[in-house]
């Protein structure tokens, strides 16, 4: 019984050894990706292309199916580059997805800023629109990913509310949170239907069609 109970003493400190060692590594490993994207320059060529190959294969398989039915396995199949070159840039698909939306969202308050601070903010939008629709299948898959993390349709959303209340603070709406919301949810139903569009928009037209249907709803 003695040396049983020595035999099983070993074993468990042997799956002891190995579950530590396994941690220690993954922590190494992290380390060493995390000193490896701190150090990278951002401004170095080889490294820009990687990663827009890296951000485009998500692009085109959120095409194809679900945010969550892709892996990082899926991705660097489509970008033609291996697990140890992704891992070198991003952490995990998640963290990934994280760059991007959160680029965008900072291309995005730049552009809402710019429009709303314009002396004329409509000839501001014509003139920057095509450049917005040139985003439009990185714009139209980074809105399919919804989740507790990741949710930038919602985010926009909330940053036009944001924007309507703070250019409108000085006049007397009667219901500024309503007309907030009801801005939002136009705008950006107007922005999918003018990104789903295979051709860019005649963004004046559609100003008109609204107003239209502003009329007759109001005969109603």
């Amino acid at each position: 019984r003695k040396i049983l109970k020595q035999k099983k003493q070993r074993r468990a400190d042997k799956k002891y050894k190995n579950v530590a060692y396994s941690y220690s590594e993954k922590q190494n490993r992290t380390s060493i990706f995390g000193i490896r994207k701190a150090k990278m320059d951002n401004t170095d060529l080889r490294i820009v292309k990687t990663r827009r190959t890296i951000q485009n294969a998500l692009i085109d398989l959120l095409e194809q199916k679900s945010y969550e039915d892709i892996n990082v396995q899926d991705i660097v199949t489509a970008a033609l580059v291996n697990r140890t070159t992704f891992y070198r840039h991003y952490a995990s698909k998640s963290e990934l997805a994280d760059e991007m939306i959160q680029s965008f969202k900072a291309y995005y308050a730049e552009r809402l800023a710019g429009r709303y601070s314009h002396e004329q903010p409509m000839a501001f939008f014509r003139q920057h629109f095509p450049e917005f629709y040139a985003r439009r299948r990185e714009i139209l898959a980074l809105w399919q990913i919804d989740n507790r993390r990741h949710h930038l349709y919602a985010d926009m959303q909330a940053m036009l509310q944001h924007t309507f209340l703070h250019h409108t603070e000085a006049l007397p709406l009667h219901n500024r949170h309503y007309q907030a919301t009801v801005f939002a949810t136009i705008a950006l139903t107007n922005m999918r239907y003018w990104l789903e569009q295979p051709t860019l928009p005649d963004i004046s037209r559609t100003f008109d069609d609204l107003q239209e249907l502003f009329d007759w709803m109001k005969s109603v």
